[in-house]
């Protein structure tokens, strides 16, 4: 079946329109008793990247893989029947419509495509030499022999990575780019806010996300406080002693 989808950009301008090919999940065999389960990251881990990557003073690059899923190889035998409505709009599949055909890779819609993506993604890593994490297993680190050190935290088809050697970055880039098909989206210049205050979700260059926060709720300098027990750090503002409202706190995402 398809589904269709409309993707907006964060000024909520049309991006595109998307159409999707999915197997059917009610179709498919429920007595399966593999584990089904893939990490991805939270917005804990993503906390404690970010404060990593701005202890190290750097930047941190986005990248997308294009329809990850369908690049992920099947590692059971499954059988799907392609519409006959595809013979007319694609002649070259007219072969194959009407009958079963075995996948020989993953789509959107089958019951392990998410696992199936992580496994091949977790061996191209491995490959690399990167080591998972033991508690965040979707947190990679790759540390060379002289020193430097790449950090990749993945989340299904989204990855952020960063490291203080350009040469390096460019060199793991190119390698990823062999494997897999994917857009490189530069250093991350937007940053998902959320204030607890008004409830607001929106997007604004790093540089500007303090001083609007300040501006908007009133604040004065803001303070960085580390908290000894836990291994992330937040952005506390404290109010002015003038306003009467009491303290509050925000957290960047």
């Amino acid at each position: 079946m398809e589904i269709f989808k409309v993707k907006v950009k964060s000024d909520g301008s049309l991006d595109k329109l998307k159409t999707r090919l999915v197997v059917r999940g009610d179709l498919q065999d429920k007595n399966i008793t593999e584990d089904k389960w893939s990490p991805t990251a939270s917005f804990w881990s993503l906390k404690m990247f970010l404060t990593h990557a701005s202890r190290l003073k750097v930047r941190v690059r986005p990248l997308d893989f294009v329809g990850a899923f369908l690049q992920a190889k099947m590692r059971t035998r499954m059988f799907v029947t392609m519409p006959r409505i595809f013979s007319i709009l694609f002649l070259e599949y007219e072969w194959c419509t009407g009958k079963p055909v075995r996948l020989a890779m993953s789509m959107c819609g089958t019951t392990l495509c998410g696992k199936y993506w992580y496994l091949d993604l977790l061996d191209f890593l491995k490959e690399l030499g990167f080591k998972e994490g033991g508690c965040v297993k979707c947190l990679f680190i790759n540390e060379f022999k002289d020193g430097s050190k790449i950090y990749l935290l993945n989340y299904v088809d989204d990855m952020l990575y960063h490291g203080k050697n350009p040469e390096k970055i460019q060199e793991f880039e190119k390698q990823l780019g062999e494997r897999f098909t994917l857009e490189l989206l530069g250093n991350a210049e937007l940053l998902r806010c959320f204030c607890c205050v008004v409830f607001v979700v929106f997007f604004l260059p790093q540089d500007e996300q303090m001083l609007a926060l300040q501006s908007l709720l009133h604040f004065s300098q803001p303070k960085v406080a580390a908290i000894p027990s836990a291994t992330h750090r937040i952005f506390v503002a404290s109010a002015k002693k003038s306003s009467p409202e009491p303290v509050h706190h925000f957290h960047f995402l």
